[in-house]
C-alpha cells in the first residue's frame, strides 16, 4: 500500500470515529429543574380538575336518574364545585393569568337567552320537524 493510500485510509478512519463519537462529547439539553415541577404540577392540577368534573357528571347523572336526594345532590355539587374554582384558580395562578380575568370575556359573550328558553326552542323545532314528516308521509301514501 502506498503512503498516500495508507494517510487516506488513516484520514477517514478519523474521520468516522468522530462521527461516531461525536453525539457522546454534546451535552444533552435538560431542562431546568424549575420548569420540570411546574409542568408536573400543570399536568396534576389538569388531572384533578378532569376528575372533578367527571366526578361532577357522575352527580348530575345519578340526580338525574334519581339516586340521590335534593338535599345530598345540593351539597355533594356546591363541594365539587368549590373543588373546581380552586383548582382552576391554581391553574390560572400557575399560567400567569390573573383569577377571573377569564370569566369576564366568557361572560361578555354568553347568549342572553336562558337555557330553559333554547332548550324549549330547540324542543319545539323538533317536535315541528317531526309533525312534518309525519304528516308528508301519511299524504305520500295516501
Amino acid at each position: 500500500m502506498s503512503i498516500e493510500g495508507l494517510g487516506i485510509s488513516l484520514l477517514i478512519l478519523v474521520l468516522g470515529l468522530l462521527a461516531v463519537a461525536q453525539p457522546f462529547f454534546r451535552r444533552a439539553k435538560t431542562p431546568k429543574t424549575s420548569d420540570v415541577l411546574q409542568r408536573k404540577e400543570r399536568e396534576t392540577l389538569l388531572n384533578d380538575y378532569e376528575r372533578v368534573l367527571a366526578t361532577m357528571r357522575d352527580l348530575d347523572e345519578d340526580y338525574q336518574l334519581g339516586k340521590l336526594p335534593p338535599e345530598a345532590y345540593s351539597t355533594l355539587r356546591e363541594h365539587w364545585a368549590a373543588q373546581g374554582t380552586t383548582l382552576l384558580e391554581a391553574l390560572e395562578k400557575l399560567n400567569g393569568v390573573k383569577p377571573g380575568a377569564r370569566a369576564g370575556k366568557k361572560a361578555q359573550k354568553a347568549q342572553t337567552v336562558p337555557a330553559d328558553a333554547a332548550d324549549e326552542a330547540l324542543d319545539a323545532a323538533i317536535e315541528q320537524a317531526i309533525a312534518n314528516y309525519v304528516k308528508a308521509k301519511n299524504n305520500a301514501s295516501d
